[in-house]
């Protein structure tokens, strides 16, 4: 139901972006699927416009209560939206261009990111501790998770890490206090005339 903004300039090398937070609607009601869909499409709508995000590289993080790959029965505004969001220019950071980020298949081993943790890990946790991320033994057969929160860059930023933050024992069961319902989700971007 919100998308929150601001222009943020880094204080050494003075390049700016366009930052934004988002929470859509959660699927608490009978039309949480069309109203979700609806502040998706105005949602790409608004980052389109460069009266808004002034041209400057976009960053966009949030709650967008949809999983990738269409869980959770009619809830399909991922599925049709995470393409949308890389035809406008706006690429999941975990995912990136070169993939169909609604696919329900996608393997961690092909992520984006050239360090990628925890991306077989839900980012949603409703409070519950004891849970444990995908125990699949092989790194390269992991899928990665149903997440609702998601991070998007413009296409063009250079995406050198992505992490679902997480305390995990060997077995991948989460350790430690769930200080949220969402685990955050931590990605590292390099701005254009950022050399490093």
């Amino acid at each position: 139901p919100h998308l929150a903004w601001a222009i943020f300039q880094d204080r050494e090398g003075g390049q700016r972006f366009f930052f934004g937070s988002v929470h859509l609607v959660p699927p608490e009601k009978p039309d949480s699927n069309t109203v979700r869909s609806a502040e998706w499409d105005q949602l790409i709508a608004h980052l389109s416009d460069p009266s808004l995000t002034q041209g400057l590289p976009v960053v966009l993080a949030g709650d967008f209560n949809s999983p990738r790959g269409g869980a959770r029965g009619a809830n399909l505004a991922a599925q049709i939206h995470l393409p949308q969001m890389v035809t406008a220019g706006f690429g999941d950071t975990l995912i990136g261009k070169d993939q169909d980020p609604s696919d329900p298949n996608l393997l961690v081993s092909t992520a984006r990111a050239l360090t990628t943790a925890n991306a077989q890990c839900a980012s949603f946790n409703g409070f519950r501790v004891l849970q444990t991320c995908d125990d699949q033994t092989d790194p390269a057969t992991e899928k990665i998770a149903q997440d609702i929160d998601y991070v998007f860059a413009t296409n063009a930023l250079v995406v050198k890490s992505w992490e679902l933050v997480l305390d995990l024992d060997p077995l991948k069961n989460w350790l430690g206090t769930i200080p949220s319902d969402h685990n955050l989700v931590r990605t590292t971007i390099t701005l254009p005339g950022v050399t490093g």
